[in-house]
């Protein structure tokens, strides 16, 4: 009776482990499918603590600060870390025309503003890269870093600036994985503590 009683026990535990197990897996796929919506991810990137396992996303930075993002694979323990690719290009999504003395141009991955890397201070570690913001920063100083001495006119900067103008690149050692990542840069928002706001009147 106890044996059978045993037989019972570490079937059930079995069972429960197997559960557990095969739940740990789901879990696992479920994450890096992006809610078995995309390819599982052997490559990730993370900001902030989290981990972003879209193809795509969206991110809004601000002028005067750093972001730095770590890269990894998910299988490797303990191994040297696998090389990776990181550039920052025009969001053709967001294209606006604009004027380099008589040249008609407009916003987009090609002719001289196809890399932005460089404006952006990018550097690259093993495991990770940050990017800087600069203080003050408008469309057209960007652009006069690519045609310096010449005259640029943009239309509607004040409404440009807000918009998700650039895209971060990140992509795995072997080029299967890449992720976009869209991204705007603002002013830094101003508080105003009232119990320090001095009026003056008549």
């Amino acid at each position: 009776m106890r044996k059978k009683t045993g037989n019972i026990i570490i079937k059930v535990v079995s069972a429960i482990l197997i559960l557990v197990l095969l739940g740990a897996g789901i879990a696992l796929i479920y994450r890096y499918t992006n809610g078995f919506n995309e390819d599982f991810k052997t490559f990730y990137l993370e900001y902030n603590g989290e981990k972003i396992l879209q193809s795509e996303s969206v991110l809004s930075f601000t002028h005067g600060t750093e972001a730095t993002f770590r890269v990894g694979y998910t299988f490797d323990v303990g191994e040297k870390s696998r090389e990776y690719s990181v550039k920052v290009v025009p969001n053709e999504a967001e294209s606006f025309d604009y004027t380099v003395g008589d040249r008609y141009m407009r916003w987009r991955a090609k002719d001289e503003t196809a890399d932005l890397s460089e404006y952006f201070g990018l550097k690259k570690e093993a495991d990770s890269f940050t990017l800087s913001f600069p203080a003050e920063m408008t469309v057209e100083m960007m652009l006069s870093s690519f045609y310096p001495d010449q005259e640029i006119q943009v239309s509607d900067t004040e409404t440009l600036i807000k918009k998700a103008l650039f895209c971060l690149e990140v992509t795995s050692y072997n080029g299967k994985v890449t992720y976009t990542v869209l991204f705007s840069v603002t002013q830094p928002t101003v508080e105003l503590d009232r119990d320090h706001i001095i009026f003056n009147g008549d």
